[in-house]
């Protein structure tokens, strides 16, 4: 979580996406939630599975739902952004 929340935090002109609140209360806001997206798409984060982590699909713009944006708008995020959020997540997503 210590390196996934600062990545989270560049969006938005600096504040957290969505209305997170800033660590440790955006662990919960992110494992094991529900993803609100327009369609079932499942949690936004299920620890070491990142086919059922809907927050790795909207920063990848792989398997979203349909008639949404990829994540955060206006570009691309840093591919080594995306690999530290996907690593995190395999790691099983620790509260660190």
């Amino acid at each position: 979580m210590a390196a996934v929340a600062p990545i989270l935090a560049g969006c938005a002109g600096g504040e957290l996406c969505h209305g997170f609140s800033s660590p440790p209360s955006l662990y919960g806001q992110l494992v094991g939630a529900p993803a609100y997206d327009g369609c079932d798409a499942g949690v936004l984060v299920t620890p070491g599975n990142l086919q059922r982590s809907y927050l790795l699909h909207k920063v990848t713009g792989i398997a979203m739902c349909s008639q949404t944006q990829r994540m955060p708008p206006g570009g691309a995020m840093p591919p080594a952004d995306i690999q530290t959020i996907a690593d995190w997540i395999c790691a099983g997503a620790p509260n660190d």
